[in-house]
């Protein structure tokens, strides 16, 4: 997922690309053809949807796909209107939470067909559409950590898709209660958002699930699967050349798919690791990010109103709140430190408190510091008096 911009850079990635996914259109991160054949007739612009355009420019197998199809002749007249407002850009559909009770290990789950990846550049997410999302199995769960619901699952193939022969050694045949087999890959283990699963497809048995977990200790533990979790077997020495060369594709395949199945987990963290500096401006509403705008205000509020100008950031690892506020000076931000229950707390005396480069501006001491507000006007950050830096979530603020 990088915008390829020196010439040996793109050739390189179109020469795997290539020979991973011969047809472009095969490999998950490609959308539907008919939305690149739209895209490439201009029916699609970037601005009509640039999550899709920034897709193209960051996938080189889109790009290999959309070569495919650029160039064909689009039928024009009424046809191309419909087929352009059938694929205009539209929001993802709604979709009310899981309850607890709705999502559970050792359920099989279809994952959405559009994932959120986060873009460095721009520092913020976009929606990447799949053709082919990958299907996982629930092993440990819910955790909720940031603003998300997260689950470890591993990517498991029908068995009727797969030749029976490529169940390797670290993967294991299973069945749900619905009859329906399945290859269990326990080598691919990632943190799925709840976000991320759409429709639930099977459940297994007691049976079948503990014979998944025996697999999957064992292999974390690097040791042989147990023959009773119907593990599969090493690639056979003496195989003909095209099949050896096939299993390698289909496993550096599968690893590609699997991989998506992190893809929104890893934006809400990356969203989440970027946004402090931002979220700390922001949050001042008035002022913070802009002290000049502040002073010229200050003739209209009174002191009382500016003392109540109050951001609140939850620290989630040490189960507190904190409180920053711009002191009616408009030189200085107090910061205090409570409990979740409003009481004054300790648990951050001797944390550091960091500027929007890494430098100390403060430290906290009997739950409390004063901070020059001109220090963090780009921003700011935490660090525990370990050194560790301490993930902040906004709660929100208010004026008076």
């Amino acid at each position: 997922m990088s915008d390829f911009t020196k010439p040996t850079d793109r050739l390189a990635a179109c020469i795997d690309s290539a020979w991973r996914w011969p047809d472009p259109f095969s490999a998950p991160d490609v959308p539907a053809r008919p939305l690149l054949e739209a895209f490439a007739a201009g029916l699609i612009t970037p601005v009509d949807d640039p999550d899709l355009a920034l897709q193209i420019a960051q996938s080189v197998n889109c790009r290999r796909a959309l070569d495919c199809v650029r160039g064909a002749a689009l039928q024009e007249g009424s046809e191309l209107a419909g087929l352009k407002r059938s694929l205009a850009p539209a929001p993802p559909p709604a979709r009310a939470p899981q309850d607890a009770g709705t999502v559970v290990p050792g359920a099989v789950w279809a994952t959405a067909p559009s994932v959120l990846v986060f873009d460095q550049e721009r520092r913020a997410p976009f929606r990447w559409r799949l053709s082919a999302p990958p299907v996982a199995l629930l092993l440990e769960g819910p955790l909720r950590t940031g603003n998300d619901t997260l689950w470890r699952g591993v990517l498991v193939t029908l068995a009727e898709d797969r030749p029976a022969q490529w169940l390797r050694e670290d993967e294991v045949l299973v069945e749900t209660v619905n009859a329906l087999r399945w290859h269990v890959h326990l080598w691919l283990e990632f943190p799925i958002s709840q976000e991320q699963l759409v429709v639930e497809l099977a459940r297994l048995d007691e049976s079948n699930l503990e014979n998944v977990q025996v697999g999957r200790a064992a292999f974390a533990d690097g040791l042989p699967l147990p023959l009773n979790t119907q593990r599969g077997s090493p690639v056979p020495l003496f195989i003909p050349a095209w099949e050896r060369t096939n299993r390698k594709r289909e496993r550096e395949q599968l690893l590609e798919r699997a991989q998506w199945l992190a893809a929104t987990a890893d934006a809400h963290r990356l969203a989440l690791e970027s946004a402090p500096n931002d979220i700390a401006v922001l949050a001042w509403l008035i002022g913070i990010a802009s002290l000049q705008s502040l002073r010229r205000a200050a003739g209209s509020l009174e002191a009382s109103k500016l003392r109540e100008l109050e951001s609140v950031f939850c620290v989630p690892s040490v189960g507190v709140e904190i409180v920053f506020c711009l002191e009616s000076d408009l030189q200085t931000v107090s910061l205090e430190v409570y409990s979740r229950h409003g009481r004054p707390s300790n648990l951050l005396d001797q944390a550091s408190v960091l500027n929007a480069e890494g430098c100390p501006v403060g430290r906290i001491e009997r739950n409390q510091a004063r901070i020059p507000a001109t220090s963090l006007s780009n921003g700011f950050r935490l660090k525990d008096p370990s050194g560790n830096e301490l993930l902040l979530e906004p709660k929100g603020e208010r004026l008076g």
